[in-house]
Order: C-alpha cells, then sequence, then structure tokens
C-alpha cells in the first residue's frame, strides 16, 4: 500500500488527489454528500433536515396562536383562559399539519384549513362576539398567514 502512496506521490498527480479528497470532504461537510458504512455515518441526511423544518414551523406555529390570542380585544366577560385553550386547540390543528408534511398555499387548501380552525373557535366559544364576521376575517387572515410562512420556512431550508 505504502508503495502506492509513493508512486502517487512521486508521479507528480498527488495534488490532483488532494484535490478530489478536498472535494469531497467539502460534500459531506456542506451535506451534499454522506458516508455511511456499519459502524458510522458522516454527513447530513434528508431525516435531519426535515425535523429541523418541522421544529421551525411548529415553533413559529405556537407562538404566532398565543400571540393572536393576545391580540383579542379584552371585553367584559372574556374568558383568557378559554381564550389560550382555543389557541391550543388551534395550534394542536396546525402541528397535524405540519407532521403530516402536505401544506400548500393553493386557495383549496387555506380555505379548508380556515374553516377547520374556524369551527374550533365555534366550537369552544359560548360569547356571541367572538363569532361574528369580523373575528372571522382576523381569524381567517392569520391562519392564511400561518399557511403561507410555514410553506416558506419550509421552502428556504
Amino acid at each position: 500500500m505504502w508503495e502506492s502512496v509513493e508512486r502517487l506521490v512521486n508521479s507528480g498527480k498527488a495534488w490532483f488527489v488532494l484535490i478530489i479528497i478536498f472535494l469531497i470532504c467539502l460534500a459531506v461537510k456542506l451535506g451534499y454528500m454522506k458516508v455511511k458504512t456499519d459502524k458510522i455515518l458522516i454527513g447530513k441526511t434528508g431525516g435531519e433536515k426535515m425535523r429541523l423544518v418541522m421544529l421551525k414551523q411548529s415553533e413559529y406555529a405556537y407562538y404566532k396562536c398565543m400571540a393572536f390570542e393576545k391580540q383579542i380585544p379584552r371585553f367584559e366577560g372574556y374568558d383568557e383562559k378559554l381564550g389560550k385553550l382555543i389557541a391550543e386547540k388551534a395550534y394542536d390543528q396546525i402541528l397535524g399539519w405540519i407532521i403530516a408534511n402536505h401544506i400548500v398555499t393553493e386557495p383549496y387548501y387555506i380555505s379548508n384549513k380556515q374553516e377547520i380552525i374556524w369551527n374550533i373557535v365555534v366550537n369552544e366559544t359560548v360569547d356571541k362576539r367572538m363569532r361574528t364576521e369580523k373575528f372571522r376575517e382576523k381569524v381567517d387572515e392569520n391562519v392564511e398567514q400561518i399557511i403561507k410562512q410555514l410553506v416558506s420556512i419550509r421552502d428556504e431550508e
């Protein structure tokens, strides 16, 4: 083996081999290539990347839902615990979308998801002020923003 290395160095092709080895190491480091044996895995895997995307999406969705609840005008009789419960239920629903990994920005998809979130609000609220058309528009707008941002997060990674 060492004789082969010595012949390679003496032939003047050592630089070429070193450049190839460097490029391979760089590709592995950047995640363009992975080396997998029964003992070791080097390089980024698609699974790691997808988990990172899902983590970023779920974090964004959680804080967006909680912020929306804080933006609801406080009227007499507003139950803050109920508001947080509804925000949590909406987040749970959105988390299901993230896990299924099928989120798109098509109008039919957005309107379907807006309807689902609105139904959560209607099923859980007792005050008629939370069921107005004006409030529904705010909910729909928020759901659309969330969907577009989730797709954006996925596409950026």
